[in-house]
Parts: C-alpha cells; sequence; structure tokens
C-alpha cells in the first residue's frame, strides 16, 4: 500500500511498482490528519487482513530557506509532518497491535 496526500504523486509510484511485477494500491492519507491516519490503517487492515508494520517515513522540509526567513506557519507544517504526524500514527497503531498480539513501528 502506497499512501501519499498528493494524489498524481502516489498514483505514478503504485503505477511504477505494479508495472515491473509488483502489487500496490494507494491510499490518500495527509498524515497530519488523525482521521486520514485512521482510515490508512484500516485500509491496511483490509488490504492485507492485518497490521505488522507501522513505517512512520513521511517528511517535510522548508525547502532548505536560510533559518531567519522561515515563517512560523513554514515551522508549523514541518513540525506537524515530522514530529506530530509519528504521534498520531502510534497511537492510531497501538490499538491494532495490540489486539493482534504485537508489531513494529518503524
Amino acid at each position: 500500500m502506497v499512501a501519499d496526500i498528493s494524489d498524481e504523486a502516489g498514483e505514478s509510484v503504485v503505477d511504477s511498482i505494479n508495472t515491473t511485477g509488483g502489487k500496490a494500491v494507494y491510499v490518500h492519507a495527509d498524515v497530519t490528519s488523525r482521521d486520514d491516519t485512521r482510515n490508512m490503517i484500516d485500509a491496511a487492515e483490509k488490504l492485507g487482513g492485518r497490521l505488522d508494520i507501522l513505517i512512520n517515513n513521511a517528511g517535510y522540509s522548508h525547502s532548505n530557506k536560510e533559518f531567519a526567513t522561515v515563517t512560523d506557519e513554514e515551522f508549523d507544517r514541518v513540525y506537524d509532518v515530522n514530529v506530530k504526524a509519528v504521534f498520531i500514527a502510534i497511537q492510531e497503531a497501538l490499538p491494532v497491535f495490540r489486539r493482534n498480539g504485537g508489531g513494529c513501528i518503524i
């Protein structure tokens, strides 16, 4: 399963995987949204039968701007994607892992 906030980018990755012999599906998700994260985890369970691994690999940067010019809004976005989204994903995956008897967080 490929999850992304950009439908075009996510679907492009899925197409690449599927045309080279792999098997993948796309799920839209904004990792800073608890509802989207919950839906992503639900989709993973439905597609795979269960959730065993959570890989927190989303990341965002303020495009290498000079530190003194980064706005509060840009910093908030960096923090939301790089820190808060990990917190949300773990909170949403933990009940599933407990129900399944374990899981791995990367």
